[in-house]
């Protein structure tokens, strides 16, 4: 869908992008794999985006577990509801409803004491690893930033499965239990989001959400893509409190 865009909105030209989160592996998957593409994108950046995937896509794609934060768990949770569909769990749901949940998985060491090749196909990233390594075009092309203040989970150890976890499918390659913590933006590793080797990767003290929103990123972002703003404009989104209503249709609401 990217390269179509590209050859209907720019034709003959080179277009910059400025990708947040998955967006990155959008543009990276792209440029790495679909015919013409690289060809149609000039510089990238890639803005907290898990280039070695992120430990909470564990959580979703094999256990249906959402995030603890009220207001995405709730989006979650609606999401689900409205798919109108006869699952049992909602990590049936994810699986498939949301089959993108996968190209997040981590691609490293991530379950503690289990390496990531002795896992089952359920739990690794095919995506990922067919982009393994780098090429050295996009290297070249892309100026990756990551996060460096936040405890951002790296890994976890397992516990046994329940006799409900067994019945429903749940936790094939472990349960998780105790989470460690390594450097990054809250959601994503400082090491995943960076490009290895890379002479371009910049982190910053903020969370995930930030990177384009803030005036230091937002300063090398537009510096790195030749851009001379008058002003720089930020801003934040802070949800005080959440008032949620799931309901299956007909409905009338006055």
């Amino acid at each position: 869908s990217l390269n179509t865009f590209l050859t209907d909105k720019t034709p003959g030209k080179k277009t910059n992008i400025v990708a947040h989160s998955m967006g990155g592996l959008v543009a990276r998957y792209c440029f790495e794999k679909v015919t013409g593409c690289a060809g149609k994108i000039g510089k990238i950046v890639t803005a907290g985006t898990p280039h070695q995937g992120l430990i909470e896509a564990y959580q979703l794609w094999e256990g249906g577990q959402f995030d603890a934060d009220p207001a995405l768990k709730f989006m979650e949770e609606i999401m689900l509801h409205a798919t109108n569909l006869p699952y049992l769990t909602n990590k049936d749901i994810v699986q498939n409803r949301i089959p993108g949940v996968k190209d997040l998985l981590p691609t490293f060491d991530y379950i503690l004491g289990k390496p990531y090749s002795s896992l089952s196909s359920q739990a690794k990233n095919q995506v990922l690893e067919s982009l393994q390594p780098f090429g050295e075009n996009f290297v070249s092309q892309t100026t990756p930033l990551s996060g460096n203040s936040q405890d951002t989970y790296s890994g976890f150890t397992t516990i046994g499965l329940s006799s409900l976890d067994k019945a429903l499918g749940l936790w094939k390659d472990g349960k998780p239990d105790i989470f460690s913590t390594a450097m990054g933006d809250g959601t994503v590793l400082k090491s995943s989001a960076e490009i290895t080797g890379s002479s371009l990767n910049k982190n910053y003290a903020l969370e995930h959400q930030d990177y384009l929103r803030t005036t230091q990123s937002l300063t090398d972002i537009t510096a790195t893509l030749g851009l001379t703003p008058t002003s720089i404009v930020t801003g934040s989104d802070t949800v005080n409190s959440v008032l949620a209503f799931i309901i299956h249709s007909p409905a009338t609401i006055s």
